[in-house]
């Protein structure tokens, strides 16, 4: 089945896969031998692809861009208004609409709206209570920043 030419002499190499590598970095050399000296000195850049975990700087830093920046701030509103929406779903809030009102009414806020009925009330409680207690839980994190 084997023919002359597919035996395997003494120090022959197998390759198993593909060889894409192996040709990449052999044209990397001869073309940086090509450049030679001249290649060091000049600002020509460097293709992605030759681009190594260790050639990044870690202390390196970039400026991002406006629009870039503001993705990332209405990015943080998001997260905080779902973090503030699963906080108001584990707070306990009062059935009883008289009880309601009444809570309204010792937090400093109307205790019915035109139009509103009692599930809103509700709603607009757990809201409220909602906004208050990540308002104490920002003023609590600024204080243990500063210290106090």
């Amino acid at each position: 089945m084997s023919s002359q030419g597919d035996s395997l002499t003494p120090g022959s190499r197998i390759h198993f896969g593909t060889l894409e590598q192996q040709a990449f970095l052999n044209a990397k050399r001869k073309r940086d031998e090509e450049e030679g000296e001249e290649a060091k000195g000049s600002d020509k850049g460097v293709a992605l692809e030759d681009l190594t975990a260790d050639d990044l700087d870690d202390e390196q830093t970039y400026d991002i861009s406006e629009a870039s920046a503001a993705s990332k701030e209405s990015q943080r509103a998001m997260l905080a208004e779902l973090e503030r929406r699963r906080l108001a779903r584990t707070l306990a809030v009062p059935t009883a609409d008289s009880d309601v009102k009444a809570k309204l009414r010792e937090l400093g806020e109307p205790i019915c709206l035109f139009g509103e009925d009692a599930a809103d009330r509700r709603s607009r409680l757990r809201y409220v209570m909602s906004l208050r207690a990540v308002r104490s839980e920002e003023e609590s994190g600024k204080l243990l920043e500063a210290g106090l």
